[in-house]
């Protein structure tokens, strides 16, 4: 019951049988039922890949919120290449059976270990880096520290991810020019605005290709 709570599934539905779940409904049941027994590895074999992009977009962030996924170590299997760089920690690149790559999504993306890397991330290239390139990985590329001690929590803040960070800039009122960023390590603060994103993020690229 705790769990269906936290993946926002009335308790009317432990009655339902499984031809009465929609298929982002059957998907939460799934988790939560891979999650009552607490393994310490979870196996998860294409967990998403029958959702439509909507429903598969909503399920991946509460994947990603839930402190049960946290603590698991999680084996997933995905030939969605944009759904494994926004979940994994550490991805295995496979090519007939065979291991191409290990590492972290970045290094993946600015140290190919093969030409077959590189062409297989290629037509993806812009919007993985969007994803896996870190507030805190692009800290000193941008412009001074404010103010910490100010209170900043009336004000949306941005700690994860170059994306997250474009999201709260399309997602504020267009006549406000800067947003927050937080460095989720030191809990400093910079407040920036678009172009010096923009600008930190190609030095970024420079000093990482």
């Amino acid at each position: 019951r705790e769990l269906m709570e936290k993946l926002h599934l009335p308790e009317k539905y432990l009655r339902r049988a499984p031809n009465e779940l929609s298929g982002g409904e059957a998907q939460r049941v799934n988790i939560a039922r891979a999650l009552a027994t607490d393994p310490p590895i979870l196996l998860m074999d294409e967990p998403f890949s029958a959702l439509d992009a909507i429903t598969r977009k909503s399920i991946r962030e509460e994947f990603m919120q839930l402190d049960e996924f946290r603590k698991k170590t999680i084996i997933m299997v995905s030939h969605d290449i944009q759904e494994a760089f926004e979940l994994g920690d550490t991805i295995f690149l496979l090519h007939h059976g065979k291991l191409v790559q290990k590492g972290r999504p970045s290094e993946l993306l600015y140290h190919p270990a093969s030409d077959f890397v590189t062409e297989f991330l290629s037509n993806d290239f812009l919007q993985l880096s969007l994803a896996v390139t870190s507030i805190a990985g692009l800290w000193n590329y941008l412009p001074g520290e404010g103010n910490y001690e100010e209170d900043l929590s009336g004000e949306p803040t941005c700690d994860t991810t170059l994306w997250k960070a474009m999201e709260l800039f399309r997602d504020k009122n267009k006549d406000c020019h800067f947003i927050n960023l937080r460095h989720e390590l030191t809990g400093k603060w910079k407040r920036v605005t678009w172009s010096d994103l923009m600008n930190a993020y190609s030095t970024f690229k420079c000093n990482n290709r």
